[in-house]
């Protein structure tokens, strides 16, 4: 046989034997962040599904799972886990990323700050684990569950949307800035969120900052009540207080549709 030939034929072996191992769909999977393991989940994966971090709670199943720990890995137990993929989201320099690879893991980094980076995320995990289809008929739905919203939304002239305050967090009071996905759900539900001003995902604000801006609307994420520092704000004069529940908004889902119909009901019809 002559040497073109046999060097022909190793090299076609050898990448038949590299993509047979890139092909390989991952059997054990390890997330390390909540919005992936609802995405797993959604995408029927749940078997796969060997490692999650504590604040992994929805669906209610993954809370089952061992724990790999919360905004940081426990790197000991990850190993324990004997995961064929880590599916991340890069944490400060991507530290959390580099130490994963050193100890020989294969690692999915991931980030889902927007609805849109959502998609994505849906999408290229669905890719990694072999279920491209069902990832692409998950973002269909959501698609069509906001551009419902949307089209209500569309409705409302621009100049009699309501203002909206979001308190993520009572103390130090936060709310979400322009960056948020709870913004653009704001957005969707044909609000503005007065946090648009600031270029962040969430920032501090005082007793001043609600005054000046004077929202139609509030809604309390971990507050049961409004401050009574806040009686003169035309939402808790007119009775616009609303609660938004923390399991609901805080981690992005598949359900962002019909999250947004929520708060365009309450904005519009004052519907608890």
């Amino acid at each position: 046989m002559k040497p073109v030939r046999i060097y022909f034929l190793v090299l076609l072996f050898y990448c038949l034997i590299i993509n047979i191992s890139f092909a390989k769909t991952p059997q054990r999977i390890v997330s390390a962040n909540p919005i992936f393991t609802h995405i797993l989940y959604s995408l029927g994966a749940e078997k796969e599904v060997v490692g999650v971090t504590k604040y992994c709670k929805k669906p209610p199943q993954a809370q089952k799972k061992p724990k790999v720990g919360d905004m940081f890995l426990n790197y000991e137990a990850v190993l324990k886990l004997k995961p064929d993929l880590v599916i991340v989201m890069p944490a400060g320099n991507g530290d959390n990323v580099k130490k994963l690879k050193s100890l020989g893991l294969n690692v999915l980094s991931l980030r889902c700050d927007s609805i849109e980076d959502f998609k994505n995320c849906t999408l290229k995990i669905g890719k990694a684990i072999g279920k491209d289809k069902k990832a692409s008929e998950l973002i269909s739905n959501l698609n069509r569950d906001c551009e419902k919203v949307q089209k209500l939304s569309s409705k409302i002239e621009k100049s009699k949307r309501k203002k909206i305050f979001v308190e993520i967090w009572d103390s130090p009071l936060m709310t979400c800035g322009k960056n948020s996905y709870i913004s653009q759900l704001i957005e969707i539900a044909g609000g503005v969120n007065i946090g648009n001003s600031v270029d962040s995902a969430s920032f501090n604000v005082g007793t001043e900052f609600l005054y000046k801006s004077n929202p139609d609307v509030i809604f309390l994420m971990t507050s049961e009540k409004p401050k009574s520092a806040w009686k003169r704000l035309k939402a808790v004069k007119n009775n616009a207080v609303y609660r938004l529940e923390p399991d609901s908004f805080a981690v992005m889902s598949f359900d962002m549709g019909k999250l947004a119909l929520d708060i365009h009901n309450k904005i519009y019809f004052k519907k608890k």
